[in-house]
């Protein structure tokens, strides 16, 4: 029973409150589904959507006056808390927190007759910690050595659990909150690394970031002592099952940069018009087994870590740019998906299998593009005998976009800001990245291999982590046509409150030629929902595709190696027993890498924006092109042509200047538009604050009616 259809039946009307056992039994939750069944029960109420009674029954919050959503701290001791599903605010004071900290998930009821125009409410339940540990500086309180700490917006004084003999007041220490504090009593916390004395390099503000979400760049030593007693080279017999194509012609396409690669493509052109694609992926279940040190590890991390000029790999670089890496030239064990595909774009037959292989070429983006267009002449007479090879490529790629294209798949290509660092990872520029047709090429493969693979697993009823991306929430689309709809463009709700990507579609291509096509873009794509894991078949909105899996990747996302054994455990026939344990591991696998997910991608664009800040601040009192991105109560944010971001603060602007929430647009004394979306300004940087990653803007020449 899915997600949905449980709430569903928890908000009927005839619905009386219930155990989990009677739901279990009223339900008709059969035996193999009761570990799913309750996962999703628990993920309803860490969501708000479902609580428990003194009694243990569910019932919805409603029901008692409670609501959901996330704290806002502030320095000065209060919160906010934004309503889930809604941009209203709830203003709760320092009493009322419960020990609720930054980024908390909770449960609140609203202080009836307060004060707060927009409503002051106060914390029932804390349900999902947001704040798992921090950087502190120790100093004495009544004569005892704790910790205080360094973000203000973290409330509250910890006491040590492990003291280290010598501390001294002052030491800059990251500490795991092992139990949290209320409102007179101290939390307790446990010191895990000692930092530098000050906070205020680039390095130790990195270094605090990857800390506090809980990151490490070194592996445990019980890791990296399996991960080298791992052979380099491939010396096993083939075993079982397992197909030589070491004779098969293949290649990697990757980055300029790239340090490992785990997929590798093949092509043919059959006699009967059909393509023959091999899409060659590591086979790194091989190697790390389930349950081992590297294995447990991997789980914790849940995904790669990218930020410029560094990596936080998910596995040891014995396995990540060693043994599982698809190097050129070497034998390497791997999972191939061979799909036979028609001029329709359809996979009319399709093998997959453990397999032996030796990519002939490492080829790059760059030069792969540059060869479909012929170029360059060196690069052409190099790789003469794999032009063919790329063309037929390319032509494929084609044929699979269009069939994308047809049944409403969504196309983003919105450029990329990219920071260039030296080998001391300082910025030393900004450059705007877009995908060129080797990129693209690639994407069509790995995406048309994950939907084989998923639907495999699917029609053989085999447990599956699947990557689901639901359709967007009403929220995200009323604030997308609240910005757009002085613009004309909307999007456009049915009836029934359903919306098919193709609608999304219509509005992409309409965009094509407008001035403002790449913000048009990113509000669309914050209009949607994050795409995540479920071991149910959710569909994929942004791909229109309704059995969606990550198969490509498993050096870097973990999903991919649990897939990997999926398919394995397949091969093997597998009974009831070995399914229940698959599912089992599978609602884990699932949960926890779409919140690594999550925290990752909060870490790069963290990261990213420190890099940004560092390379800006030289150019503190220089004046840039730049576009309105964004509007708030207290100002406006700017784009430069670089695509850095900032704010420009209405208390530095000259006159009375308001933002009218309803229309998207900031107002002056008169009542004109003095700011909209997409206005050009000619802005001065006046701050670049590394440590906030804030970079401050003035209006170059603050004659703002002309902006109107």
């Amino acid at each position: 029973m899915g997600i949905d259809e449980i709430l569903e039946k928890i908000k009927d009307k005839d619905y009386a409150p219930q155990t989990a056992e009677e739901l279990i039994k009223n339900f008709g939750i059969e035996e193999f589904n009761i570990p799913l069944f309750m996962k999703n029960l628990a993920e309803l109420e860490e969501k708000g959507l479902v609580m428990l009674t003194k009694k243990s029954k569910y019932i919805t919050p409603e029901k008692r006056g409670y609501f959901s959503g996330v704290l806002t701290a502030n320095v000065k001791g209060f919160a906010f808390l934004k309503k889930d599903g809604t941009k209203d605010e709830y203003f709760i004071p320092n009493k009322d927190l419960k020990g609720a900290l930054d980024k908390d998930r909770v449960l609140v009821s609203l202080i009836p007759n307060a004060k707060e125009k927009n409503g002051e409410a106060k914390v029932e339940k804390i349900l999902k910690r947001g704040t798992k540990g921090f950087v502190g500086i120790l100093t004495y309180f009544r004569n005892q050595l704790i910790i205080e700490p360094e973000d203000r917006r973290i409330f509250g004084r910890y006491t040590i659990e492990n003291p280290e003999k010598g501390m001294q007041k002052g030491e800059r220490i990251f500490v795991a909150i092992t139990e949290y504090g209320q409102q007179k009593r101290m939390g307790k916390v446990k010191m895990m690394t000692k930092l530098e004395t000050s906070g205020e390099s680039v390095e130790a503000i990195i270094e605090n970031i990857l800390l506090r979400n809980g990151l490490a760049e070194e592996f445990p030593e019980a890791v990296l002592a399996e991960s080298n007693k791992i052979p380099q080279t491939v010396t096993e017999s083939l075993e079982e099952g397992r197909r030589d194509l070491r004779a098969l012609q293949m290649v990697t396409i990757d980055g300029e940069d790239a340090k490992d690669f785990d997929d590798a493509v093949s092509i043919e052109l059959l006699d009967n018009g059909n393509y023959k694609l091999g899409v060659h992926i590591a086979d790194v279940s091989h190697y790390v087994k389930e349950g081992s040190h590297i294995d447990k590890e991997a789980f914790k991390r849940g995904t790669s870590i990218y930020f410029p000029g560094r990596v936080l790999p998910m596995l040891p670089v014995a396995l990540s740019n060693g043994i599982c890496s698809l190097n050129i030239g070497v034998d390497r064990m791997a999972m191939t998906a061979m799909m036979e595909i028609n001029n329709k774009g359809k996979v009319v037959n399709y093998e997959i299998f453990p397999s032996l292989i030796k990519v002939e070429e490492r080829m790059t983006y760059t030069n792969v593009a540059k060869i479909l267009k012929g170029e360059d002449e060196e690069l052409l007479k190099r790789y003469e005998h794999l032009i063919g090879f790329f063309n037929e490529m390319s032509v494929l790629a084609d044929i699979l976009g269009k069939k994308r294209e047809k049944r409403g798949s969504l196309f983003f290509d919105l450029p990329e800001l990219k920071v260039n660092v030296d080998e001391n990872a300082k910025p030393i520029s900004l450059s705007i990245r877009k995908r060129n047709k080797a990129e693209s090429i690639i994407e069509e493969f790995m995406l048309v291999a994950n939907e084989t693979v998923a639907e495999h697993l699917y029609w053989l009823e085999f447990p599956c982590v699947y990557r689901i991306h639901e359709s967007p929430p009403l929220e995200g689309i009323t604030h997308f046509n609240e910005v757009m709809g002085p613009f004309d463009i909307k999007i456009v709700v049915g009836g029934s409150g359903e919306i098919h990507p193709k609608i999304y579609q219509e509005i992409i291509e309409k965009i094509q030629n407008h001035p403002m096509k790449d913000m048009i873009m990113n509000l669309l794509l914050r209009s949607m929902s994050h795409a995540r894991y479920n071991v149910e078949p959710l569909g994929h909105f942004g791909l229109s595709v309704t059995y969606y899996c990550h198969f490509t990747s498993p050096i870097r996302r973990y999903p991919d190696l649990a897939v990997h054994r999926s398919l394995k455990a397949s091969f093997q026939g597998a009974g009831m027993s070995m399914k229940k344990k698959l599912m089992a591991r599978d609602i884990a696998v699932a949960t926890e890498a779409s919140e690594r997910e999550l925290v990752a991608e909060s870490v790069e664009r963290e990261i990213t924006t420190v890099k940004v800040v560092e390379y800006m601040k030289p150019f503190v009192g220089e004046s840039f092109n730049s576009r309105v991105s964004g509007m708030i109560h207290s100002g406006i944010f700017v784009q430069l042509e670089n695509l850095a971001e900032g704010f420009i603060p209405f208390a530095t602007l000259n006159g009375y200047h308001v933002f009218s929430e309803t229309e998207m647009v900031v107002r002056d004394g008169g009542n004109q538009v003095s700011f909209k979306i997409g206005d050009p300004v000619r802005v001065k940087l006046v701050a670049a604050n590394i440590a906030l990653g804030h970079l401050d803007f003035i209006i170059e020449d603050d004659n703002n009616d002309e902006n109107s």
